[in-house]
């Protein structure tokens, strides 16, 4: 007799299934140059004043104002370090318009005009027009509060040809009123956005 020879089997493949990776979800972060959530400053009665919600921060820019159809208490604002004379300059008051006194055609930095900030071209000839130009009404003031950064900011619109300014509020409790200073930092040619900021003791 013939002894059968011993099968072999075929090796068993075993199959472990691999739960799926669970990605931990990215992290917000907040882009370089990226706008921190804001809430409104309720401005009170005028454009001078303004209360976070809650009432953390209270900003009143009233002492560093000039009175209404006088001087703006902020003149021949330019860059730092700009040479002299600087082709553009700068006014701002605080709370009140003004009128701008001068002989130029074209001026529309007046109480009638309801300016806040105003652009002085006067000097730089070859700029078309020259002359004294609003670059953000009083009435339209408005203040936001950024919250991951606790800075406040100040705004003015509807000035001549779309413009409008902009204005970073700095406090400083060591210095007095009178040492209070408007800082010109940038424009925004696209938005014809002008950047300032202001450092006081009341900001």
């Amino acid at each position: 007799t013939t002894k059968a020879s011993p099968t072999t089997s075929a090796p068993t493949t075993v199959t472990t299934k691999v739960p799926p990776t669970t990605k931990s979800p990215a992290k917000p972060t907040t882009e370089p140059g990226s706008i921190p959530p804001i809430q409104i400053c309720e401005k009170e009665a005028n454009n001078c004043r303004c209360t976070t919600i809650g009432g953390k921060y209270r900003m009143d820019l009233t002492a560093l104002s000039n009175r209404a159809d006088t001087v703006p208490r902020f003149i021949r604002i330019v860059p730092n370090n700009a040479s002299s004379p600087y082709p553009i300059n700068f006014a701002w008051n605080p709370c009140f318009s003004y009128t701008v006194m001068t002989n130029d055609t074209i001026n529309s930095c007046t109480v009638e005009k309801d300016v806040a900030v105003c652009q002085n071209r006067s000097i730089e000839q070859e700029l078309n027009p020259p002359g004294f130009i609003n670059i953000g009404r009083q009435d339209s003031a408005n203040f936001t509060y950024r919250i991951e950064t606790e800075e406040v900011y100040l705004t003015y619109k509807d000035g001549d040809e779309g413009s409008s300014s902009q204005i970073r509020l700095i406090c400083n409790p060591d210095i007095k009123n009178d040492e209070s200073v408007l800082t010109y930092m940038r424009e925004d040619p696209n938005e014809k956005r002008y950047y300032f900021e202001l450092t006081s003791p009341t900001a």
